[in-house]
């Protein structure tokens, strides 16, 4: 299954005021994999949130064990490693 890149920003980008994180919105039926598609909302908010996250750590790099990093190194592993 695939999930928008979002998804592996950290919780600290996908959470809403109150602690919750954001929803997806269920969108459409793919026939071919028989599952619904769905996108989490308000992308460009986490898109913003984690530009700030980034410049923070880039400011202050001894935050960054403070912050969400997880899905992001995930992302880079699989990239790093994907051919071995």
């Amino acid at each position: 299954m695939a999930g928008s890149i979002e998804l592996y920003l950290g919780t600290d980008t996908l959470s809403l005021p109150d602690g919750s994180l954001r929803p997806v919105q269920w969108r459409s039926y793919s026939t071919a994999c028989q599952q619904h598609q769905g996108e989490v909302t308000e992308k460009r908010t986490i898109q913003q949130a984690y530009a700030s996250k980034l410049a923070s750590a880039q400011r202050d790099p001894s935050i960054i064990d403070t912050q969400d990093w997880a899905g992001v190194r995930a992302i880079l592993d699989t990239v790093i490693h994907a051919f071995e």
